[in-house]
């Protein structure tokens, strides 16, 4: 198999960029609200979550962008990590 060209790289950046765009619209426009947070403190931390991913991904992608690929990775570790951290 053989390398991307550039070319490729920025299709194909482009590509998930224009993903991660469009399924936080998506989300966006669903308009989920936190309930009570003494009651359901589940909502806030989830709403995080996923606003959280969203900024890594968009991290991820601008670090991809910038011709720097060993970066991402390591900088979407963390994210990997939370759905173990947070039930312990």
């Amino acid at each position: 198999m053989q390398p991307m060209t550039r070319l490729e790289k920025r299709k194909e950046i482009d590509k998930v960029s224009r993903f991660v765009r469009a399924a936080e619209t998506e989300i966006n426009a669903m308009g989920i609200l936190p309930r009570d947070p003494y009651k359901f403190p589940f909502d806030i931390v989830g709403l995080a979550a996923v606003s959280k991913a969203f900024a890594l991904a968009k991290a991820c992608i601008n670090l991809l962008r910038s011709d720097l690929p060993t970066k991402p990775s390591g900088l979407a570790v963390p994210s990997l990590n939370v759905p173990t951290t947070c039930g312990t």
